[in-house]
């Protein structure tokens, strides 16, 4: 699998574009359930797949789980960047991209342009910035943020949900098991080593591209 970016670069991994990239592999083979392993510029990973019920306007919906790998201390800034307000925490991780996960008090009031443009600049390889707080009345979950690497601003990012689990997990905010909650949807995270992404695929439509 290779990832390309908003801006024509090449990004390691990405664990959305990967259950996505399973499920058009399980369509092309009609297959409803199985096991792929798929090799990305941050290694091998495994997915598991298996088709769910779907609404009758969707050809199908998979649910996958991701084999990780470890979720590795990050990169050190190359340089200082401005502290965001209210922060309280922050972590470096490599899940074979590397991500800057940040705690505040709440990820809503993050102007994403602005503060995650200013902490990535501070790593001159880029940076995924991830601005997160602990879910209002609800046990192990996360509510994220996301700025990406030769992206900006986007909806989600499955390792980006990846490191903010381990992040939390060690800032013991959550157990084992975490649902991280995301603009354009949620997923659930298992720590340990491995660690292993789950999530939806919804098929949306194929697309025939003629000269």
């Amino acid at each position: 699998m290779l990832l390309v970016n908003a801006d024509g670069s090449i990004a390691e991994m990405s664990g959305n574009g990967i259950r996505c990239f399973a499920q058009a592999e399980a369509l092309r083979r009609n297959q409803e359930r199985g096991t792929f392993t798929i090799l990305t510029d941050g290694g091998l990973r495994t997915v598991e797949y298996a088709a769910t019920n779907t609404p009758a306007r969707h050809q199908g919906t998979i649910e996958a789980s991701v084999d990780m790998g470890p979720a590795a201390t990050g990169p050190d800034a190359d340089r200082p960047a401005d502290a965001v307000v209210g922060e309280q925490k922050r972590a470096t991780f490599d899940l074979g991209n590397p991500h800057l996960v940040i705690l505040v008090e709440d990820p809503a009031a993050i102007d994403l342009a602005v503060e995650g443009a200013a902490q990535e600049s501070a790593f001159d390889a880029g940076m995924n910035v991830h601005f997160v707080a602990p879910t209002s009345g609800e046990a192990d979950a996360m509510t994220m943020r996301v700025w990406e690497r030769g992206a900006g601003v986007t909806e989600a990012c499955g390792t980006g949900a990846t490191a903010v689990a381990r992040a939390a997990y060690d800032w013991g905010l959550v157990g084992e098991r975490v649902t991280v909650h995301m603009p354009g949807g949620d997923v659930l995270v298992a720590v340990g080593d491995p660690m292993v992404l789950r999530g939806p695929s919804v098929f949306i439509a194929g697309i025939v591209v003629t000269s």
